[in-house]
């Protein structure tokens, strides 16, 4: 088992205000919803594993590692 430490630490009452990831389709799920293209995942099956089931215009059924980070570190979603 390995453990890893954190290069700096933050006093008790700092938060983390956002987590900001580059990467490829692994951390970006996309959402064109506000883009004027044919190309839509705005209906089932997209979605359906998200609270509630409903289409969330994003490209991914699920959370991706940035919205798990974000989680972890109780960023808020947007």
């Amino acid at each position: 088992m390995t453990t890893t430490e954190a290069a700096i630490s933050l006093p008790k009452n700092i938060t983390i205000p956002a987590v900001i990831v580059f990467g490829d389709s692994i951390v970006d799920q996309g959402n064109n919803n506000d883009i004027k293209t044919p190309v839509k995942c705005n209906f089932p099956p997209y979605g359906k594993d998200f609270k509630g089931g409903k289409p969330t215009g994003r490209f991914s059924n699920g959370k991706t590692p940035a919205d798990i980070t974000g989680t972890y570190h109780q960023t808020p979603f947007s």
